[in-house]
């Protein structure tokens, strides 16, 4: 949707005073040394990324569907919440970064 609602707005969420730039956070988050700040974050962002989802699907219509493809940074990080949401029909990327940038570059195409 275009929407600022991905990995980008956690690292906004938890560098609320702007000590760091967005690729020193991304940098810690993947090394494992904000575990405390993702924990407090994760929660609020999941509530706006679940709200995205809402709204694009107006409510729960996904249901409709055979498989929901889960990708880019934030599926990593909110797994199990997309898992509870989508259940079965969750289907995750195994390279999900990866996959968002090819599925814009084939739309390119």
């Amino acid at each position: 949707r275009g929407n600022t609602s991905g990995v980008r707005r956690l690292l906004e969420i938890i560098n609320r005073d702007g000590k760091w730039s967005l690729q020193e956070l991304d940098e810690m988050i993947r090394a494992g040394r904000m575990k405390a700040e993702l924990k407090q974050a994760k929660p609020i962002w999941w509530r706006e990324v679940q709200r995205e989802i809402e709204e694009a699907w107006e409510g729960n219509k996904w249901q409709r569907f055979h498989r929901v493809l889960v990708v880019g940074g934030g599926s990593i990080l909110l797994r199990d919440e997309m898992f509870r949401l989508f259940g079965t029909k969750a289907w995750f990327a195994d390279e999900p970064v990866f996959s968002t940038a090819r599925g814009l570059w084939k739309l390119l195409m």
